[in-house]
């Protein structure tokens, strides 16, 4: 993994876990890495008040920076969540797009 990858899933794995700090009102938050040979994908989930992606839009600062992040290094960033069910974000990165060699 790049060094860039690195500090992507670093920085996402921080603000998800900031943000259902600060906001979800919380008692759990569960982190998990898969690294596969294709693809590393972080999982940060909460089990706090959730909240409607939509409606938050452009005004999460914390969304967009994470989103910003996962596009730098080639990757995606989905945000599953809705009012009374938790939050679920999910990074996943093609190991191949952050400039790592490809196999022959």
């Amino acid at each position: 993994m790049s060094g860039d990858l690195a500090l992507g899933v670093y920085r996402i794995a921080q603000e998800a876990v900031l943000n259902a700090v600060r906001h979800a009102d919380t008692h759990a938050v569960r982190i998990a890495i898969l690294a596969e040979p294709e693809c590393i994908r972080l999982t940060v989930s909460d089990d706090g008040r959730g909240f409607a992606p939509r409606s938050v839009g452009g005004r999460s600062l914390g969304l967009l920076g994470m989103e910003q992040r996962a596009i730098a290094v080639g990757g995606t960033l989905e945000v599953d969540s809705a009012p009374g069910r938790g939050t679920r974000v999910t990074f996943t990165c093609p190991l191949a797009a952050v400039g790592e060699p490809e196999a022959s």
